[in-house]
C-alpha cells in the first residue's frame, strides 16, 4: 500500500482559519484483519493461511490492522487445538480438545478489551479467518464428545456482534465473491465516513 501525496487545495487567507483536510489514505476504511490471512505464522500449528489475492484486491482500498485474538490473549504459538462446545448450561465454551482446559473467560475478556481499543483508535470493519473458534463467523459447534451440533460465531466475533453490530464482518471465503467484496467495502466506507465526519463515498 502506497501513501498518496498530501492534499494541496486552496490556501486560506490566514493560518488560523485553515481547515483540517484528510488525504486519501486517512479517509480509507480501517480494517482489522486476521494476521494469518496476511501470511503471519500465528495459527495453532505454527502455520499461516495467507490470502494474497484478497490482500491484492483490497490493498489500495483500505488500511489493514493485523490482529490474532488467540495469540494476543496469551495462548502462544504453537498451541493445542481448541473448539467451541455447547456447555451444560446452554452457553458456549472454548475448550482445548485434549486437555479439556477452558479458555472461555480468557478469550471473552480479551475480545471485550481489544474491541474497545480498536473502536477508540478507529476501526471500520473486520476480515477474519473462517471457521476459527475465535474469529469464525460460523464456526463448528460441538458437544463435549466432539459431535457437531451446529455452528456458532467465534468468541471475538460474538463480542463484535454484541457491542458493535454496525461494523461489517466478513471472512476470506465470503470475499472470494466480487459482489461480497463490493458490499463489504460499501459498508466499511459508510462506517469510515461516519467516524471521520465526511460524506459517504459512492463507489
Amino acid at each position: 500500500m502506497h501513501a498518496t501525496e498530501p492534499y494541496h487545495g486552496f490556501q486560506p487567507l490566514t493560518q488560523t482559519t485553515k481547515p483540517r483536510m484528510l488525504n486519501s489514505m486517512e479517509s480509507m476504511p480501517v480494517i482489522a484483519i486476521s494476521q494469518c490471512l496476511m501470511g503471519h505464522a500465528v495459527r495453532y500449528d505454527g502455520t499461516d493461511k495467507h490470502a494474497p489475492s484478497l490482500l491484492l484486491t483490497l490493498e489500495h482500498a483500505v488500511r489493514f490492522i493485523p490482529i490474532c485474538p488467540e495469540v494476543e490473549a496469551g495462548l502462544g504459538i504453537p498451541r493445542p487445538p481448541m473448539r467451541i462446545e455447547l456447555g451444560n448450561t446452554g452457553s458456549n465454551r472454548l475448550v482445548v480438545i485434549n486437555s479439556r482446559e477452558d479458555h472461555t473467560q480468557l478469550l471473552s475478556d480479551y475480545a471485550e478489551r481489544k474491541l474497545n481499543e480498536l473502536r477508540t483508535d478507529g476501526v471500520d470493519g473486520f476480515i477474519l479467518k473462517a471457521r476459527s473458534p475465535s474469529c469464525g463467523k460460523a464456526s463448528p459447534l460441538t458437544n463435549a464428545d466432539g459431535k457437531r451440533v451446529g455452528v456458532s460465531p467465534g468468541f471475538f466475533v460474538q463480542e463484535i456482534q454484541c457491542a458493535a453490530p454496525e461494523l461489517p464482518v466478513a471472512d476470506e471465503e465470503e470475499l472470494r465473491d466480487d459482489k461480497k467484496v463490493e458490499e463489504f467495502l460499501k459498508q466499511a466506507r459508510h462506517c469510515a465516513a461516519l467516524r471521520l465526519g465526511t460524506p459517504s463515498q459512492k463507489r
